[in-house]
């Protein structure tokens, strides 16, 4: 199905591998194959059809791939993301993180240390705060570990999907583990297609060939660098105009 559904992707392609229910009266049931129509959805995402078949896809425990601010990446739901592991080949001792759909959501999930007008500052964009967890996440979703990563991509898309599921979802690069290729359009993840449900193809990123800037905000007062990321001066400005202070390490002097 192509739609033109939000200003940062303008068309989007979804690819169906398996079969799977989707009752939405523009869009289709059962289907294995890309089927193309044109499809205006101008304004509210929440009627999109894109939107719908990706909730319907993520609700029976699929995994889809899409756009983002930054790279392409694979998602679930947090009950079901030992299927991006599966899917990437990635080892469980490297956590998952999480979209969400706006910036309030965050303290949802995780214990957040800053003001929210830092906050708000911060997200939607092209960062990953870590917090430490809230027991509000199941134990399942990368257990053991006791800090989680939370980003609010600046892509309505992907929001809208987060929002009109009504809940996270469990997130990573699409690119099979240890790869050096950052994905930032299908073709770069072709060796991934036939493991994922639904690929939401939005073109070419342009923005971007890195991932997102990863700053450790669990101990109060501080800031640590743990991926410099595409949004590094940016992100580390509004730290320290907040009055964060840096955390030495000496990868980030």
């Amino acid at each position: 199905v192509s739609l033109h559904c939000c200003d940062c992707f303008p068309t989007v392609l979804l690819y169906m591998n398996r079969p799977f229910f989707c009752y939405s009266n523009r869009l289709f049931a059962m289907v294995r194959k890309v089927h193309l129509a044109s499809i205006e959805a101008a304004g509210d995402l929440s009627s999109s059809p894109v939107v719908a078949a990706a909730v319907a896809v993520l609700s029976r425990g699929g995994v889809v791939a899409l756009p983002s601010d930054t790279l392409y990446g694979v998602t679930s739901t947090i009950d079901h993301s030992q299927k991006l592991f599966e899917v990437k080949r990635r080892s469980q001792l490297k956590p998952l993180g999480l979209f969400v759909a706006g910036p309030r959501e965050v303290k949802k999930w995780a214990k957040v240390t800053i003001s929210d007008d830092l906050l708000y500052s911060l997200l939607p964009g092209p960062v990953t705060l870590m917090f430490n967890r809230l027991p509000s996440l199941p134990e399942s979703f990368n257990p053991d570990t006791l800090k989680v990563g939370v980003r609010v991509p600046l892509c309505p898309i992907v929001n809208e999907i987060c929002s009109s599921l009504g809940a996270p979802l469990a997130q990573t690069s699409a690119n099979p583990s240890g790869s050096p290729l950052n994905p930032i359009c299908v073709d770069d993840f072709t060796e991934l297609h036939d493991e994922i449900d639904l690929i939401i193809d939005g073109g070419r990123i342009e923005t971007t060939a890195e991932g997102s800037t990863i700053i450790d905000l669990s101990q109060q007062g501080f800031y640590r660098i743990v991926r410099d990321g595409c949004a590094l001066y940016e992100t580390r400005k509004k730290l320290e105009g907040a009055g964060l202070r840096p955390l030495f390490d000496p990868d980030h002097l």
